[in-house]
């Protein structure tokens, strides 16, 4: 037996002695031997777990670690956390972004949940077929 003032890697303290980590999970470990710090190749740190897929909502960032999409994105990009895949109920899908609201020239469509365009000559409209105000000085009827 040896002393150490601090464990060696993928040993964990228990205050007396040098546990060793699950090896089937953890590269490194604290406090238990399945609170992990660090996980092997292949696995993904979520909390404290190493898991084989991050759960719905996140991705993995480049230190392999599981992260949160930011809101209101549901699911994002797998690079960006900002770049939104989906969205939330009663938000809209608009170039990677999701939204209560749809900007000028598109309206929310509740099917795809997404904005969607206007028709030409529209500058508002509730759906495809139905314009609210026009633009280009055009006349609404």
């Amino acid at each position: 037996m040896s002393c150490y003032v601090n464990c060696p890697a993928t040993y964990y303290s228990n205050s007396t002695y040098c546990l060793a980590c699950d090896s089937t999970l953890c590269n490194t470990c604290l406090t238990t031997n399945s609170t992990c710090l660090s996980c092997h190749t292949g696995l993904y740190l979520q909390g404290s777990s190493c898991v084989g897929s991050c759960a719905s909502g996140m991705i993995v960032n480049s230190s392999n670690v599981c992260v949160y999409c930011n809101s209101p994105c549901q699911t994002c990009l797998n690079s960006n956390t900002s770049y939104c895949t989906s969205c939330y109920a009663s938000n809209f899908m608009y170039l990677g972004t999701c939204g209560m609201t749809c900007p000028t020239y598109f309206f929310a469509d509740n099917t795809s949940e997404s904005c969607k365009s206007c028709q030409s000559p529209c500058s508002t409209c509730i759906s495809l077929s139905t314009c609210l105000t026009c633009s280009n000085s055009l006349n609404y009827l």
